[in-house]
């Protein structure tokens, strides 16, 4: 993956905590996880994405659920310090973070998946 195609992220607290990604629901982007990047800032570090079509990635299109995955593999793979991150994703997101789970399990040590 080119650093244009890249998923445009946020980054929040201490690369020393537990990252965790935020995955948004469709029609919507990152900024939906705002109040809960203000009330868990200081504890985790969080690691909000905006999915392909949507919000800062919205030039990216989206392909499919692997695809989306796989580019979600990759901020992993670029933010999280331990080599590894707790996913949440509500919606869309949450399709996303099941995907990924169940594809990566070594990047993934528990996701949890509403909507």
């Amino acid at each position: 993956m080119t650093p244009e195609s890249a998923l445009a992220c946020l980054e929040a607290g201490s690369r020393d905590a537990p990252t965790v990604v935020l995955l948004h629901g469709l029609g919507t982007s990152g900024w939906m996880w705002d109040r809960l990047v203000s009330a868990l800032g200081d504890d985790l570090h969080l690691v909000v994405v905006d999915l392909p079509g949507h919000g800062r990635s919205r030039t990216r299109p989206w392909v499919s659920l692997h695809d989306t995955a796989t580019a979600v593999a990759d901020v992993v793979a670029r933010h999280a310090a331990a080599g590894s991150a707790h996913l949440v994703g509500l919606s869309l997101g949450g399709y996303v973070a099941a995907t990924l789970a169940a594809a990566r399990p070594d990047l993934v040590p528990s996701a949890l998946s509403a909507g």
